[in-house]
């Protein structure tokens, strides 16, 4: 496992001539998820084993914990919030899904100190003190979503949107390509991971109505929620945020709108920028 070089010490603080808060290419979530994986691997009573030995390297003052005889498990650690601490300083916290014994998963939430000094080659690193374990970040109000009608399942713009979804997850490259408008590429889900799937609603911005295909140029903003089954019977609850425009009678897929709530008119990400002649093509994996 590397190691960042880490100070056998804390830094001081920083010169007059270093900013008085740390640079952002600084930020040490990484050291700081690191730092913590070792921390609840480590066991006081085994001093001599490899992740004690990496953890004196990166926080030579820290106590060790202790598990007698069941240690956490540690499936995931996720680093979900820093903030400037002082002229050096970091305070990045860490998400931890454990597992301990056969009581089932938990998330847990550790404060991690970081002290960083110098940059390049000569950049020190060190955890000063243990970690702190802290409540859960506040959760945020879903703010009004820009779907706020519906569009019968058995429209044709419902149609589409459900024929073009089929065809992305479960039909393999280039399937979905007909249901696309010109000039948009969207690369294909590879290997086909769904064996069917459900059209189960489908929300719309204003201004669609109820889904009939519009004059040529007319744009469909549209949330569509589908229930996806594999091989293994297994279901997927999946929504998309597309973006359509008509042609020639037909709705066509312009690509994935970007757009989460009422404040914004949102993006399109693998659509033709309607009217301007240019064509806009970005990769997209679905789920990301």
């Amino acid at each position: 496992m590397a190691v960042p070089r880490a100070a056998s010490r804390a830094p001081g603080a920083p010169s007059d001539s270093q900013s008085a808060r740390p640079a952002e290419s600084e930020s040490p979530t990484g050291y700081a998820e690191l730092f913590l994986s070792l921390w609840l691997r480590a066991d006081a009573q085994r001093g001599d084993s490899a992740a004690v030995k990496l953890l004196r390297e990166m926080a030579p003052e820290v106590g060790l914990p202790s598990w007698g005889q069941e240690p956490p498990v540690v499936d995931r650690l996720v680093a979900v919030r820093r903030r400037p601490e002082g002229g050096s300083g970091w305070l990045v916290t860490v998400a931890a899904q454990l597992r301990s014994g056969k009581e089932e998963a938990s998330v847990r939430y550790f404060d991690v100190p970081v002290l960083v000094s110098g940059d390049g080659p000569a950049q020190q690193v060190v955890v000063p003190r243990a970690p702190s374990e802290v409540g859960a970040p506040s959760g945020v109000k879903v703010p009004p979503s820009v779907y706020s009608g519906e569009v019968p399942v058995n429209s044709p713009l419902a149609q589409t949107v459900g024929d073009f979804l089929t065809a992305y997850l479960g039909g393999g490259p280039g399937v979905s390509d007909r249901f696309l408008a010109t000039g948009v590429r969207l690369p294909a889900v590879v290997p086909a991971p769904y064996r069917t799937v459900v059209l189960e609603r489908v929300a719309a911005a204003p201004g669609v109505g109820e889904g009939a295909v519009g004059r040529d140029g007319s744009v469909a903003r549209v949330l569509a929620h589908v229930t996806a089954r594999d091989g293994a019977v297994r279901q997927w609850p999946l929504a998309y945020a597309l973006r359509l425009v008509a042609r020639a009678g037909r709705w066509e897929v312009s690509g994935f709108d970007s757009a989460l709530d009422s404040s914004s008119r949102g993006s399109v990400t693998g659509a033709s920028a309607l009217g301007s002649g240019h064509v806009l093509l970005l990769g997209l994996e679905a789920g990301r």
